[in-house]
């Protein structure tokens, strides 16, 4: 299941800004905190949970189009 996702997953990667894609890796990747992640991009905490907000309604709406298709097969 994984392999078939894979293409998916990488597509929706690739639409990440390049801050939205560093904000995603130190929260999942490096486990840092919000206020951590603040601190390391030197900026306010408001804005990293903005971008994290944003980054995982887009993957709920993406996850959802995916079981869409996956069903439709």
């Amino acid at each position: 299941m994984l392999e078939i996702n894979a293409p998916f997953v990488r597509e929706f990667a690739g639409t990440l800004s390049s801050g939205e894609r560093l904000v995603v890796m130190l929260v999942y990747g490096e486990r840092l905190t919000l206020p951590e992640v603040a601190e390391v991009m030197e900026t306010p905490l408001e804005h990293v949970e903005y971008v994290l907000d944003q980054v995982q309604d887009r993957c709920r709406v993406a996850r959802a189009a995916l079981i869409d298709a996956l069903v439709g097969v």
